[in-house]
């Protein structure tokens, strides 16, 4: 993998010496990147929880890029970007959509618990809790979003030439 060197990048790829396995190389480390980049950035949370939402979502990170690579490799092994960001698309909205009407429906059933309570968000214990809560729902979406892309490529026929 290249790191600084663009010139080396560019001839290396001008001469398609650019493998599918260099590609995934650069995607996983993007992904790597990004999550990195994200949680350690936010704010409101305890340090331990950013480290550990993030630590948490580089590894489901590797290890859903790796299974969908493998799933990839396992099958015809051609055009694993297209196939990856493709169906990685469609999932991602579908994902999203699905969070969105679910998230609107807890707010709402939330709001009402509260309101009914009189409840107080100042308690520590509570945040912890929706913090860790958080952290676990986000890990499961992902293991999820991963899983169904994999499984997706998975289903795909091989491409004849």
């Amino acid at each position: 993998m290249i790191w600084l060197d663009i010139r080396k990048l560019e001839e290396k790829i001008s001469k398609n010496e650019l493998s599918e396995k260099d590609g995934f190389q650069y995607v996983l480390a993007f992904f790597i990147l990004s999550a990195l980049s994200m949680d350690i950035s936010s704010q409101g949370e305890e340090l331990w929880i950013r480290v550990l939402k993030c630590l948490l979502l580089v590894a489901v990170n590797i290890w859903g890029l790796n299974a969908a690579y493998k799933a990839n490799t396992e099958g015809d092994g051609k055009d694993f970007f297209k196939r990856f960001f493709a169906i990685s698309w469609v999932i991602g909205m579908r994902l999203l959509l699905g969070l969105l009407i679910f998230v609107l429906i807890l707010g709402i059933i939330l709001g009402i618990i509260a309101i009914m309570n009189n409840a107080n968000d100042n308690d520590t214990g509570r945040t912890l809790i929706k913090e860790l809560g958080s952290v676990v729902v986000i890990v499961l979406v992902e293991i999820g979003y991963y899983s169904l892309i994999r499984d997706s490529i998975r289903r795909l026929k091989p491409i004849t030439d």
